[in-house]
């Protein structure tokens, strides 16, 4: 099964739920969520949160480097993506 961004395919089920599992504890705290290149054939997830510090302050997570043609392929590299546009934790 492949979910849907604007009418694009973007992850497997397995990709969702890693994304899900990997962020709950953050869920009310993302801000956005950007697939971003590292190198030529390489990219990385990277999720901007609220930070418990100061509200003019981010805190960021940068999930594992993947091959960038694998995974996550139709979203757009510095593009922000909110958890509701990638259908994360619909509950």
């Amino acid at each position: 099964m492949l979910l849907k961004v604007f009418g694009k395919e973007f992850t497997t089920k397995e990709g969702k739920t890693y994304l899900e599992n990997v962020l709950k504890p953050f869920k009310d705290k993302i801000i956005d969520i950007r697939k971003r290149e590292v190198g030529l054939y390489w990219a990385e997830i990277n999720i901007r949160l609220k930070s418990i510090i100061n509200e003019k302050l981010y805190d960021y997570i940068s999930l594992p480097v993947f091959e960038k043609d694998k995974h996550y392929k139709n979203l757009v590299n510095n593009q922000p993506y909110t958890k509701e546009e990638l259908e994360l934790f619909k509950e």
